[in-house]
C-alpha cells in the first residue's frame, strides 16, 4: 500500500449507502502537506531500515528482549513502520445488490463483502481483515443472515492473529446485520478491531462498517 494514501475515520459511515464515500482526487492532492524531496528521501530510508529491523525481530528467538536493545534510532524506525497508526481504511467492498432500486416487495438473497486494512504511521499495511455476509428477504422482511467468509491476514512482520474471529448475527427484518470481531498481536500487545455488514431487506441497501456494536 503506498504511503499517504486516503483513509477513513474508524466507525460508522452514514446508514444506507451502497458504497463508501472518499475524497476526491484533486482534494486529497491540495489538502495533502507539501514535503520536499529530501524529507520524502528520509522517510523512505527510514522506512527501509525500520522493515529490515522488523524482519530480524520477527526472526527473533526472543522478540521483545531483541527490540529493547535496540538503540533509540532503530526503535524509531521499527516504531514508523510495524505501529498502527489507529486509522482504518475500507480497501475492498462488493456490495451485490440485487435490485436495481428500493424494493419493498424484494424477495431472494443477496451478499455482501467488505475488506478493512491498518496501517503504520509511514502508511505501509499491517494487516487486512474481512467480512462476507449474505441476507434473505421474502415479503419485505429479512428471514435469513449467514457469514460465508470471515478472517485477517498480515502484511508487516512482527504482526500475527491473535485467535480466530468472534462472529455474530442479528436480524432485525428490515436488514440482517453481519459481525466479526477479531485480535491482532504484536508480540505481546493485542489489538482489537471489527467488521459489520448490514443488508437493507430492500435489497438494494447495504452499510460496511467497522463498528462494534451490532445493536444499535
Amino acid at each position: 500500500m503506498k504511503h499517504g494514501k486516503r483513509v477513513l475515520a474508524k466507525g460508522m459511515i452514514p446508514l444506507l449507502l451502497g458504497v463508501a464515500s472518499v475524497v476526491p482526487l484533486q482534494q486529497a492532492v491540495n489538502a495533502a502537506p507539501v514535503h520536499s524531496a529530501a524529507a520524502d528521501s528520509g522517510d523512505a530510508a527510514k522506512a527501509a531500515r525500520g522493515l529490515e529491523l522488523a524482519r530480524q525481530l520477527a526472526a527473533a528467538k526472543d522478540p521483545a528482549a531483541t527490540y529493547a536493545g535496540l538503540n533509540s534510532a532503530d526503535r524509531d524506525a521499527t516504531d514508523y513502520v510495524t505501529k498502527p497508526a489507529k486509522t482504518v481504511t475500507l480497501v475492498q467492498t462488493s456490495g451485490k445488490p440485487a435490485a436495481a432500486a428500493v424494493q419493498p416487495d424484494f424477495a431472494g438473497c443477496w451478499d455482501d463483502y467488505a475488506k478493512w486494512e491498518e496501517d503504520s504511521v509511514y502508511g505501509n499495511a499491517l494487516f487486512t481483515w474481512w467480512l462476507g455476509s449474505e441476507v434473505c428477504v421474502s415479503g419485505g422482511s429479512v428471514y435469513s443472515v449467514r457469514i460465508y467468509d470471515a478472517g485477517a491476514e498480515t502484511d508487516t512482520p512482527t504482526w500475527a492473529q491473535n485467535g480466530n474471529p468472534v462472529l455474530s448475527k442479528k436480524n432485525v427484518y428490515w436488514e440482517g446485520r453481519a459481525l466479526e470481531n477479531i485480535d491482532m498481536r504484536q508480540f505481546f500487545q493485542d489489538y482489537h478491531y471489527c467488521a459489520q455488514n448490514r443488508q437493507n431487506a430492500d435489497g438494494n441497501h447495504y452499510l460496511n462498517s467497522s463498528n462494534c456494536n451490532i445493536d444499535s
